[in-house]
């Protein structure tokens, strides 16, 4: 644990959501653990789940291509329904689309946490949808990649001004 003015704090709890579980979510994942700066190191933890993940499932070939690319390893991911206690136990909830953001909202009525749309943390700062490139050529989940990797500024930036560590 962190501490703050001789005070213990608990780690900033940070969960990505999609809707299997095994790309962008995953990547997203990934994406963070990888770059928080060695400052945040202890403070923050990383998740994932989907919406209709099935439990174990591998992240895709592609999306551990791509990644690999980036020098991160997915080869171990392995997938995980979304259920209450990952919501109950987040601070940070980041959708990669406004149905998961819908579907949250709908079966998880007593959460009133933190939940946003990741390209909201983008330089653009936008409110829509993270394509979803399953079924779609290698490329596809290169841009995908892309553009959650450009959002990972925005969140870390996030963490460290609302959750004060």
């Amino acid at each position: 644990m962190a501490t703050h003015n001789g005070l213990e704090k608990e780690a900033v709890r940070v969960l990505f959501v999609c809707t299997g579980n095994i790309i962008r979510s995953a990547m997203a994942k990934a994406f963070l653990e990888t770059r928080l700066p060695s400052r945040l190191e202890g403070r923050v933890t990383v998740d994932s789940a989907g919406v209709a993940a099935m439990d174990g499932n591998l992240a895709t070939d592609e999306a551990v291509l791509v990644m690999a690319e980036q020098g991160i390893d997915l080869a171990r991911h392995r997938a995980k329904f979304l259920n209450h206690d990952h919501i109950r136990s987040s601070d940070l909830i980041l959708v990669m689309e406004k149905n998961h953001l819908r579907h949250i909202e709908l079966f998880y009525r007593s959460a009133k946490k933190e939940i946003h749309l990741l390209r909201e943390f983008g330089l653009e700062k936008r409110l829509i949808d993270v394509p979803d490139p399953y079924g779609k050529s290698v490329n596809h989940y290169r841009s995908c990649r892309d553009l959650i990797e450009s959002c990972m500024a925005g969140v870390i930036a996030w963490i460290e001004q609302n959750k004060k560590i």
